[in-house]
């Protein structure tokens, strides 16, 4: 378990960093996936450490962990498995992680909107932040 003072060190640092890159950075580098990563790590060091009260960071608003959990229920009544027996995301399949989610932004791009392609944008940001390659595109 880390220290308050870790946390708070390393909250207030990520913070700085994106803060500042935000304010002054070029478009690309405002959009990089670690800056996307460190501002969501910003957001859960900021609720972990008290300042976001847990019903607003649970909020449809901001993590949306009621979505998350109908999203679930819906998975579990198509396939028939349970998400009390699912293993983390850090034991998922690597290659069938990337398929759904090409799966996922495949979706989103048959009826396009500025929105879908920021959440696109996003959803790339985040595998790229947790796998550290760039986000294979379909038939790349």
């Amino acid at each position: 378990m880390r220290t308050e003072t870790e946390i708070a060190s390393l909250k207030g640092e990520l913070d700085r960093l994106v803060g500042f890159i935000w304010d002054h950075g070029t478009p690309e580098q405002t959009e990089d996936p670690k800056v996307g990563f460190a501002s969501d790590t910003v957001d859960v060091l900021t609720w972990v450490s008290g300042g976001i009260d847990s019903e607003s960071f649970l909020s449809a608003d901001y993590l949306g962990l009621n979505h998350l959990r109908k999203v679930a229920h819906a998975i579990e009544k198509r396939t028939g498995n349970k998400l009390d027996q699912a293993r983390g995301s850090e034991d998922l399949d690597p290659e069938r992680s990337l398929r759904a989610w090409q799966a996922v932004i495949r979706k989103m791009r048959e009826k396009p909107s500025k929105r879908k392609e920021q959440l696109i944008a996003d959803l790339m940001r985040r595998w790229e932040a947790r796998t550290g390659q760039k986000f294979p595109e379909e038939g790349a």
